[in-house]
């Protein structure tokens, strides 16, 4: 959600002509991150999820990957079952995955040989789409360890919200202000604003009129975008009931997260585990 992590990710899909999306395996990078981050946005992924193919790409990217991912601690090139070839890069706590990062799509040229591991289930040919670029010479290894770079600097980043949290008040920016105090307590109905209001010292009144000015957003809307978040996060990867995972999110109640989980994601909370459930997630 802050600032910092989304220019960074922008900066890198500037320069590769790529575009990027994370599978988060821990709650930073899930309650910190837009959801839209978390799904492959570019035109010809989105395409080829409606077709019948398009389960075969969510089982690559969260199972066959997932579970050879020590194989690939560097990073590495695969081919999705639709042909196109993405990068991806785990990102590493010591032994335990944080988070990985996909950057995509190119085309192999006629004859092509990777210069980086090559992750190749096999893939449809009939599905491969005209009019994606090629992958250029050295391009490989060149994008390979920008997206190396960008893993670095995310995870820098999270590990400091993690460890040390923010403890200057006073010259954190309000808006990063807001948005950290919104994470670490969200899951407790009013507890946000009460918070909030203590950092800012200002009254609960006030802090509602500053939280919109300085996010653009009221508090619910920020709140609510962190819950479903989180939510999106244990549907993955974890079979607590939904029920449970609403009352974790500190949603009021199981029909207000169903009608904010649908209008959000455009599917029920169950249709969304189905399809993106991660069987090695812990």
């Amino acid at each position: 959600m802050f600032e910092l992590p989304e220019n960074a990710l922008r900066c890198f899909e500037t320069w590769s002509r790529t575009t990027v999306s994370i599978h988060g395996y821990s709650n930073e990078y899930e309650l910190m991150l837009p959801v839209s981050r978390t799904k492959h946005q570019h035109p010809f992924c989105m395409h080829a999820k409606r077709m019948p193919v398009g389960s075969r790409c969510v089982a690559t990217d969260v199972q066959t990957l997932g579970s050879e991912i020590n194989r690939y601690r560097n990073g590495g090139i695969k081919r999705c079952p639709a042909g196109v070839m993405e990068w991806f890069m785990p990102v590493w706590d010591g032994i335990q995955l944080q988070a990985i990062l996909f950057a995509g799509v190119r085309s192999a040229p006629p004859d092509w040989v990777s210069g980086v591991p090559l992750l190749d289930i096999g893939f449809d040919r009939r599905m491969t789409p005209a009019g994606v670029a090629e992958i250029s010479p050295g391009e490989d290894a060149l994008v390979l360890e920008g997206l190396a770079q960008l893993g670095a600097r995310l995870k820098q980043f999270f590990d400091q919200i993690r460890d040390n949290g923010i403890s200057d008040y006073r010259n954190t920016p309000r808006e990063t202000l807001i948005r950290y105090l919104i994470c670490r307590h969200y899951q407790v109905p009013g507890q946000s604003l009460e918070v909030i209001s203590k950092a800012l010292s200002l009254s609960k009144s006030r802090t509602l009129h500053v939280i919109k000015e300085e996010t653009g957003q009221n508090l619910l809307e920020l709140l609510n975008t962190v819950r479903l978040n989180n939510a999106c996060f244990l549907l993955r990867s974890s079979l607590k009931p939904v029920h449970m995972v609403s009352e974790e999110c500190g949603f009021g109640n199981i029909s207000n997260f169903f009608r904010l989980f649908r209008k959000r994601l455009g599917m029920t909370p169950l249709h969304y585990r189905k399809q993106n459930f991660q069987k090695d997630a812990k």
